[in-house]
């Protein structure tokens, strides 16, 4: 049984009951039953409730009953009176509940705050966080809170982006941009989303993209507090860095990566250092500078192993140097690397098909051109059953290469 304060209120009403008696029968303070009808407070305990309840006459077994989950949301959403509710819940009852179209809004039509505090705190700590995130937006959207619609997006987006979905995150957040338009004072979160737009266009390769989000930053920098501004610089610098790789202008890409890497350490943001080191050891390997590239990759692993970095911020390291030691002719060490990453729980589909795809070039430089072609072969097999196709198409070539050459024996 749970009633809003509005029936509460009735409820007292009919059994001829003032304030001061449902204080006495109930143990609730007067101030808090009074708030609670008057809908100044906006839930209440299920102790506190039961309490409520059963001075009003209920029963402990109707007070007790164990409401189906559709029955829950229904009565959360119909009271419009819970302003919170922890991400976890919301995800159990986002999995448990089939909201369809013809059924979801009366179902989840509730008050603006339903999913906000602890939704924008907790919600990328769950993998499977996305369903919530949309019914967080179909919520906000028709109730007209255009901040907090475009705050559940941006999250959705994020979710996106630590999935390596950058197509899909980069759209999203284009769609927060125009929409944030409407919000008064909010360059801050502007100057966010600019800088993960630029993320995101730089790892797919839109340099041009990125390069004019970020020349959008130096508006925004007076709304910024300067401790924000300093991490948006540092990863303005690391993101100007990856499109200078992109165009093969590796000295001044080192020149920004080492810019960056020195505002991270002023801001005292470990994750973000050791990417910038993997991006310096990058650079290395690509300048041809193999030994350089394996000492600070190795350096890199080492620390985010022990710092307990994100599990594919590791894998990408691990690729980096076992392309390094593949370079280097140290086939045996690339073996090791690679099924390393295999054996990693929760690695990206995209990682995965690059080590698999290195346990290939290790049979191709054994001289075993079928084995090469057979493990190729499952990577882009691999990629096109992920839905990963502009990936699969970058080993298409490598493996008609290969080909080739067999079907010349």
């Amino acid at each position: 049984m749970y009633l809003t304060g509005e029936e509460l209120r009735k409820r007292r009403k009919e059994l001829g009951k003032s304030l001061d008696v449902l204080v006495e029968e109930s143990g609730v303070s007067k101030g808090y039953i009074s708030q609670y009808e008057n809908g100044k407070i906006s839930s209440v305990s299920d102790k506190t409730m039961q309490k409520l309840c059963i001075a009003l006459g209920y029963t402990v077994a109707s007070t007790n009953d164990e409401a189906s989950n559709e029955v829950k949301v229904a009565r959360l959403a119909a009271d419009m009176k819970r302003k919170t509710m922890c991400a976890e819940d919301l995800l159990n009852i986002a999995e448990n509940i089939q909201l369809d179209e013809n059924d979801r809004s009366p179902r989840t039509a509730g008050d603006l705050n339903l999913f906000k505090a602890e939704l924008y705190r907790s919600l990328r700590k769950f993998s499977k966080a996305v369903p919530c995130v949309v019914i967080a937006e179909e919520i906000f959207a028709r109730n007209g809170d255009t901040l907090s619609w475009c705050k559940s997006v941006y999250e959705s987006a994020m979710i996106k982006y630590d999935k390596n979905d950058y197509d899909e995150a980069l759209g999203q957040f284009k769609i927060v941009i125009n929409r944030l338009r409407e919000v008064p004072y909010q360059n801050a979160f502007l100057a966010k989303i600019y800088v993960q737009i630029a993320k995101c266009a730089s790892s797919i390769g839109k340099h041009h993209i990125s390069k004019e989000y970020l020349a959008m930053l130096d508006v925004q920098k007076e709304f910024v507090p300067s401790a924000d501004w300093m991490q948006m610089q540092a990863e303005r610098h690391r993101v100007t860095g990856m499109a200078l790789i992109g165009s093969h202008a590796y000295t001044d890409a080192l020149k920004e990566f080492y810019k960056a890497e020195a505002l991270y350490k002023e801001a005292n943001s470990n994750i973000d250092i050791l990417r910038t080191t993997y991006n310096i050891a990058l650079v290395h390997m690509k300048m041809g500078d193999h030994e350089k590239a394996l000492a600070l990759a190795m350096e890199t692993l080492d620390e985010q192993v022990e710092k307990k970095s994100p599990i594919n911020d590791q894998a990408d390291t691990l690729i980096l140097i076992s392309r390094t030691l593949l370079a280097l002719g140290r086939h045996i060490e690339v073996s090791a690397f690679c099924n390393t990453i295999i054996q990693m729980e929760g690695v990206h589909v995209q990682r995965l098909a690059y080590a698999k795809y290195y346990l290939a070039e290790v049979e191709y430089a054994n001289g075993d051109l079928i084995g090469f072609n057979s493990g190729l072969s499952e990577v882009i097999s691999l990629l096109y059953q992920e839905n990963q196709s502009e990936y699969a198409v970058r080993f298409m070539n490598r493996y008609m290469e290969v080909n080739h050459i067999l079907n010349k024996k």
